[in-house]
């Protein structure tokens, strides 16, 4: 029998592990005696550690830190490198979707922002090529029968046709307005597009390319996103991003046999073909629906990570893989039980997925990184089930206060008691400031984010970042996401919302008797990570929720709405300093001013004696004489008319 014994913080910690384990310790290891460094899988690092061997009995004495999950990991399949990122490959701008050519075992990426697909060779994970098709790349649908790829271009309003033998575009097809994904029909040798902003289905022969009919899925409005075909009974399920339900189409006759209603934003789709399901990714849910395709009824619903997009299914070992875009993780499904069984950290906004069936890997654009994670899949472990309290950090940062500064003016403490109406001016600068708490060190949190100027989604924003979303499921028009590790993500859809970078701080207090275990975090102590985020509005804004978030290494996040709305009122004021030495007229009271004008404009109307009665040095152009009138006439102002020609003489060459 053997044991492993760890020290954490004055805690002893005892279990049995068996055989393989310690081959396990002993292939993942480095030993090093008399260092303050063991490195386990390149990954996981202790410091002051005393390891020896003594009768075949194992002990680890660590004094203050233990490797990030190490005993969950010793409990669970001896450290199996079950589901991890094996490698990252560098790819084109703006990484969207990914698709397998089962036939040359290649994955093919496309790239967004630079117009291109790069192309993987599996067995190598190096990319081989990079094919130039149209314009915004989405998504993808492989032919294997016909060795192509199908390339949906969303601004060119084409699909280019990919030799995938040779890696050259063969052709390029119409494919409707705004065309988003592809799936192929490979029994009836027809392609299915949906047309994002005409709210159709354009379907392609694809003997000659040409387009045999359209089909209406709800109209403009609802926005049909993705799209994935039935083997089994032969229809294609369509996901309807603003009409929040599935379309079901049968390809014998291309029309509409029913709608399923989805939940909020439903996105991404995918067959299981083991146990004839569809599941749809619900962003704003955070959740994904499974429907029985014999049924077309929702049988489960399942949480996952943050604003989930596209999904991938392992038919090896029957597990969904879901990209969780705004958590950067993948959260993968057992479909047998349709429970998350593992949730995999990969780069940053992990959007496409697909399946390598030949090597058991998943393939996962990260869009934000311009990279390709790449995760070995294992099969799944019967041995041992990880329990809820297997992990190594379960709590998330906790926001313990916030602060709101308007300019200059006196700062707000926000208080849970009530929700406070803040109001600012157009041009003030907002600075909101958070103070966050976590189980672990503070120093380790990675990225935290605020959210404001919620509406309906516009019809012409990038979906891209629509992510975030309130509890009347509108989205965040403008937010500021920080990131430790990353460049920071700031968004504004309408251009009037000016970021300056945050303002970052560590505090640390006292423990003493009067403090909340709450707050005190593993090592004993109280930290808080200070984040200031500061925004300066060019244009009103109707009240709105302002919500923050944050997340820590390990994964575990929150993100909440603070109890108070935000308003931005009116234009923005006048700036009344220069660095010009500006030519102001002299004071002059109204009454006066209005019987001297009304003397000038019975008389001689001359703009010599206008000039010289307002005290301007020279000649006043000819057009200034209607101002003089038009205050005689009451129609404006001699204030208004004072600011005009004050205008006049500082402007003018």
């Amino acid at each position: 029998m053997y044991y492993v014994v760890v020290k954490i913080t004055n805690c002893l910690a005892v279990q049995n592990i068996s055989q393989n384990i310690v081959h396990a310790i002993q292939d993942h290891f480095l030993l090093i005696q008399k260092t303050s460094l063991i490195r386990i899988s390149n990954l996981i690092f202790i410091r002051h550690y005393f390891f020896y061997i003594v009768n075949y009995k194992i002990f680890f004495l660590i004094p203050l830190i233990l490797s990030i999950g190490l005993i969950p990991q010793l409990m669970s399949n001896a450290l199996a490198e079950e589901n991890t990122v094996i490698a990252t490959i560098s790819v084109g701008e703006g990484s969207r979707s990914i698709e397998f050519d089962s036939v040359n075992n290649r994955m093919y990426v496309t790239n967004w922002d630079d117009d291109t697909v790069s192309v993987i060779n599996t067995a190598t994970n190096g990319v081989i090529e990079t094919i130039s098709v149209g314009d915004a790349p989405h998504g993808m649908a492989f032919d294997s029968a016909n060795n192509r790829m199908y390339v949906v271009n969303a601004y060119d309003n084409t699909i280019s046709v990919i030799n995938t033998a040779t890696n050259a575009v063969d052709a390029t097809i119409a494919a409707g307005t705004n065309p988003v994904d592809v799936a192929l029909d490979s029994a009836n040798d027809r392609l299915y597009v949906t047309n994002y902003n005409q709210g159709i289905i354009t379907v392609i022969d694809t003997d000659d390319n040409t387009i045999i009919t359209t089909i209406s899925v709800g109209g403009p409005g609802n926005f049909p996103l993705h799209i994935a075909f039935d083997s089994t009974n032969d229809r294609m399920y369509v996901t309807e991003w603003k009409g929040h339900e599935v379309s079901v189409i049968n390809t014998a006759t291309n029309a509409v046999d029913a709608t399923i209603a989805a939940g909020n934003f439903p996105t991404g789709i995918a067959f299981d073909s083991t146990n004839n399901r569809m599941y749809v990714s619900i962003t704003s849910d955070d959740a994904v629906k499974v429907i029985n395709t014999a049924t077309n009824a929702v049988d489960a619903t399942i949480s996952v990570g943050n604003s989930p997009r596209d999904m991938a299914f392992d038919s090896t070992n029957n597990r969904m893989y879901v990209t969780d875009l705004a958590d950067n993780t993948i959260s993968v499904i057992n479909t047998a039980t349709n429970a998350v069984d593992a949730t995999i950290s990969v780069g940053t906004n992990p959007y496409g997925i697909a399946f390598d069936s030949a090597n058991n890997r998943m393939y996962v654009a990260d869009n934000a990184d311009d990279t390709v994670s790449v995760i070995d899949i294992a099969p799944v472990a019967e041995e041992i089930k990880k329990s809820s309290s297997d992990c190594y950090d379960c709590e998330p940062p906790k926001l313990q206060s916030t602060q709101i500064q308007i300019s200059s003016n006196i700062s707000i403490i926000i208080s849970d008691d009530e929700s406070t109406n803040i109001t600012a001016n157009v041009g003030d600068e907002i600075e909101i400031t958070l103070e966050i708490t976590d189980d672990k060190s503070v120093h380790l949190l990675p990225t935290s984010g605020i959210y404001t100027n919620f509406m309906e989604i516009p019809n012409d924003m990038n979906l891209f970042f629509v992510n975030n979303f309130d509890d009347w499921n509108n989205t965040s028009t403008s937010f500021y996401e920080w990131n430790r590790n990353h460049d920071d993500v700031s968004y504004d859809y309408a251009d009037t919302v000016m970021w300056s970078s945050p303002e970052i701080s560590y505090v640390e207090f006292p423990v003493t008797d009067e403090t909340s275990f709450e707050i005190i975090n593993d090592d004993y102590i109280v930290e808080h990570f200070i984040i200031s985020f500061k925004m300066k509005f060019t244009d009103s804004m109707e009240s709105s929720q302002v919500w923050v978030s944050a997340a820590d290494y390990y994964g575990q996040s929150f993100k909440v709405p603070l109890p108070l709305t935000l308003e931005i009122l009116g234009d923005e004021p006048l700036d009344f300093t220069s660095t010009l030495n500006q030519k102001v007229l002299g004071y002059f009271n109204d009454p006066v001013l209005l019987s001297v004008l009304s003397q000038w404009s019975e008389s001689s109307n001359e703009m010599s004696e206008l000039s010289s009665i307002l005290g301007v040095n020279g000649e006043l152009p000819s057009w200034t004489a209607n101002l003089a009138t038009w205050t005689v006439e009451e129609k404006i102002t001699p204030a208004e008319m004072i600011i005009a020609i004050e205008y006049v003489i500082n402007h003018s060459a």
